[in-house]
């Protein structure tokens, strides 16, 4: 099968639907196990998976992806990656490892993002000085309105919104609601007043996960998640209950999961194997709509947390599919494992080496 064709939006670090089947990724792996792997093992079979994930040529969509899981679950193990990745061709990529290392509050990494702050990119500009930002250099995080507020790219205008979502600074409220009525930045924008703890904010995404369609319902549901609500639960436990899209009810599962209820473990369950596309869907081809059921059902097994998921995630992990799939199994086989064994011995970052393996 064909490698897939590059992204071109550097926005690529939330969940999309990129337009083309994926070759596998995890060759290193092997073809699969007959015997199930203790959890150490499969620990580290997750990690080095997410690791050539961050190396995968064929797609940036990937790489972003992949860091991003590593940093949410095994950061420690992916710091030489994510300051390689700085160096990516693809500035979403390059705006993943900043995130990643702001993230962590990586002090070492403060000479390779200095010269980011002058990165062709506008979206890497940004995460860049998120990352400062996170390490006490604040000269610069001022830069983010103008970039909010007038940068022409919508996309980039959307990752700025993300990046002041981050910071966890609430006076950056003020300045996003004067970008609220941009809708091609809209969703980003209450997402990240709503991580600021703004109620009206978080209003606005519960009447989005009741009464939006498509993407912005899904994504809007997985913004209340983040924020881990009152609202959230009982928009997550509607839309899980009475929506007839199966994206919608999975992205209603994961969120339920993040807040500790566990409704939506056998519908995720089933659908990790998912092989029914609608092949008369325009614009959909079959490939993306299994690509797309299978990430959100391992998404939403990651947050439920139930290690009897451990089995079906593993087998997906192992597959050659497609690595968007790949990636999705291998976090959330790490959430699970995060979840039962905070204290599971982990490898070394670099066992000894300065570069990444």
């Amino acid at each position: 099968m064909p490698p897939p064709r590059k992204a071109d939006d550097p926005m690529i670090v939330r969940f999309m639907r990129p337009a083309a089947a994926a070759c596998g990724l995890i060759s290193l792996l092997g073809s699969g196990c007959s015997e199930p792997v203790n959890e150490y093992a499969l620990r580290q079979r997750a990690i080095q998976g997410l690791k050539a994930g961050i190396r995968y040529q064929h797609n940036p969509v990937v790489r972003a992806q992949a860091i991003e899981a590593l940093q949410s679950t095994a950061p420690e193990e992916g710091i030489l990656w994510f300051q390689e990745a700085l160096r990516d061709e693809h500035p979403g990529v390059r705006f993943a490892a900043c995130m990643a290392l702001g993230a962590m509050r990586h002090g070492p990494s403060r000479d390779l993002l200095l010269p980011l702050l002058d990165d062709p990119a506008a979206s890497v500009q940004a995460a860049a000085i998120y990352a400062l930002h996170r390490l006490g250099d604040t000269r610069h995080t001022s830069r983010l309105a103008a970039i909010l507020l007038r940068h022409p790219d919508p996309a980039v205008r959307n990752n700025a919104a993300m990046v002041l979502g981050r910071l966890g600074d609430k006076g950056a409220v003020s300045l996003l609601r004067r970008a609220v009525r941009d809708d091609e930045v809209m969703l980003q924008v209450v997402e990240a007043m709503a991580l600021l703890g703004d109620e009206r904010a978080i209003q606005h995404l519960t009447l989005l996960a009741h009464d939006a369609r498509g993407d912005r319902q899904i994504l809007a549901l997985q913004a209340l998640g983040a924020c881990r609500g009152a609202k959230a639960l009982g928009a997550a436990r509607f839309q899980f209950q009475d929506s007839t899209v199966l994206e919608t009810r999975l992205a209603a599962a994961r969120t339920l999961g993040l807040l500790g209820y566990r409704d939506g473990l056998k519908l995720a369950l089933e659908q990790i194997d998912f092989d029914q596309p609608n092949p008369q869907l325009e614009g959909d081809p079959p490939a993306n709509q299994i690509m797309r059921i299978r990430a959100l059902a391992a998404m939403a097994l990651g947050a439920i947390g139930d290690e009897s998921a451990l089995p079906k995630l593993q087998a997906r992990l192992e597959a050659q599919d497609d690595p968007r799939v790949q990636v999705a199994a291998a976090k959330a086989i790490l959430d699970i494992l995060n979840a039962h064994a905070p204290a599971l011995p982990r490898l070394a970052a670099a066992e000894g080496s300065t570069t990444p393996e």
